[in-house]
């Protein structure tokens, strides 16, 4: 089951081409959704290359609540990849998308909504 999608900035391909991904959560226990831990998927917009990134395997997954993060308004300049504002455990965490990298950014527990614009 998929919960909670949200869409990356449209880029525009060499080709020409326009092209987004698409961010979701996903259930652990799918026949138990409504109270399973949540992955975050990435696929692209047509629902191909679909892909677990975060949080790694044999950790506790994510609660699932609707605002649950946002995309990077641009690439990052370090990388030039898109990367996903995410609550995890109460706290602020970043992950690359192209990467699976994440990184705490907050330590309290206490980060309940993110809005990056």
């Amino acid at each position: 089951m998929f919960a909670y999608p949200t869409v990356s900035p449209i880029v525009t391909k060499a080709s020409g081409e326009l092209a987004y991904q698409v961010a979701y959560l996903q259930a652990i226990f799918p026949t138990q959704s409504e109270t399973s831990r949540y992955r975050l998927g990435v696929m692209d917009r047509d629902g191909s290359n679909q892909r677990v990134i975060f949080p790694a395997e044999g950790t506790p997954g994510l609660e699932p609540q609707q605002n649950w993060g946002a995309w990077s308004p641009e690439p990052l300049p370090e990388s030039g990849h898109y990367s996903l504002a995410l609550i995890y455990q109460g706290n602020l965490w970043l992950v690359d998308a192209e990467t699976s990298q994440g990184q705490q950014v907050t330590g309290d527990g206490l980060t309940t909504r993110i809005i990056w614009k």
